[in-house]
């Protein structure tokens, strides 16, 4: 048995059936592998959600391979009591009512930190993973990030923007901090690292504008390209 984790993308958001629609990627590398995939992607899940829930399912080592999907950076949860949660996305994932809160918590809210916590989720992950001698994989669904911080160039716009308004000085020693932690990944684990399954996106689901069957026909057939040739 598969546990595949992440957001909508992963859930199956925008086919009929979602978790159990054959269409979407983790089914797809589920059948290919002879084996069930145990979906417990969630729409709307925050990288720490999807990350604890990925966590929790280590712990159990009920599974024999783990895909976790990460989501957008600036998805997060807040709890004003045990029965009611308050999701934080982009403005038109709020209603009008909160949209002002919103937008002053994304504008504290900076996409450095964010990266860094999904740099230390990953590490994590990771090792539980091997101390449970079990195969994880990971898979960009939303991540703006770009393969320049990995080797410091930081040509690309995302990477300029990620540090406006620092000295010179405070932006070298930004980059340096975050390509140190990039640099402690293992690449190796990644499906599609700097590519997001939101910019490979070549169709639409069938009720919304989710990724569509050849989207994820497309992923699933890179996952299995990757794990065809570890095994090989």
């Amino acid at each position: 048995m598969i546990y595949f984790g992440g957001c909508s993308i992963t859930m199956g958001a925008g086919y009929p059936e979602q978790q159990q629609d054959s269409r979407i990627y983790a089914n797809v590398v589920a059948r290919a592998m002879h084996t069930h995939a145990d979906n417990q992607a969630e729409g709307g899940s925050s990288n720490l959600k999807i990350f604890t829930r990925a966590a929790k399912a280590l712990l159990d080592r009920a599974h024999d391979a783990y895909f976790v999907q990460w989501s957008a950076l600036h998805r997060h949860w807040i709890y004003p009591s045990p029965k009611q949660g308050f999701y934080i996305g982009s403005y038109a994932d709020n209603g009008l009512a909160d949209q002002s809160f919103v937008a002053q918590y994304q504008l504290l809210n900076h996409d450095y930190s964010n990266i860094m916590s999904v740099i230390d989720y990953t590490r994590i992950l990771q090792q539980m993973a091997d101390d449970a001698s079990c195969d994880i994989w990971f898979v960009n669904g939303m991540l703006p990030w770009t393969e320049d911080m990995l080797s410091g160039d930081d040509a690309s716009q995302y990477a300029q923007q990620l540090y406006q308004g620092l000295s010179d000085q405070e932006i070298q020693d930004f980059k340096q901090r975050l390509q140190n932690n990039l640099e402690l990944v293992d690449w190796n684990q990644w499906i599609n690292p700097w590519t997001s399954i939101a910019d490979m996106q070549s169709d639409n689901a069938p009720l919304d504008t989710h990724p569509g069957p050849d989207t994820h026909a497309t992923l699933a057939k890179m996952i299995l390209e990757i794990i065809d040739n570890i095994d090989t």
